[in-house]
């Protein structure tokens, strides 16, 4: 699966608390805490699904390198873009 599919395809909900991050939703957005202190939001549905920014810092992303980077952080083993895909295909997928 490509990377758009990928991101069209997964529960940005249920990746978040995958993720052990507390995450609140507002209508087609999602706000949860940036490092800097300042919340990320991020598109819950639509063309720019599962894409975040933080206003404050300007950082950005999409939920897969969220996954990534977090995994990266906890785990001796390298997460990179397929194994994270794959992950979030077989444990947070819309149904």
């Amino acid at each position: 699966m490509n990377y758009m599919e990928t991101l069209q395809t997964v529960d940005t909900l249920k990746v978040l608390k995958l993720l052990n991050i507390e995450a609140e939703q507002k209508g087609a957005y999602i706000y949860f805490l940036c490092s800097c202190g300042d919340k990320k939001v991020i598109k819950a549905y639509g063309e720019k699904k599962n894409v975040y920014y933080c206003p404050k810092c300007k950082e950005s992303g999409h939920i897969i390198k969220l996954l990534s980077d977090r995994m990266n952080e906890q785990d001796t083993e390298k997460w990179d873009f397929k194994k994270a895909s794959d992950f979030l295909m077989e444990k947070a997928i819309t149904y």
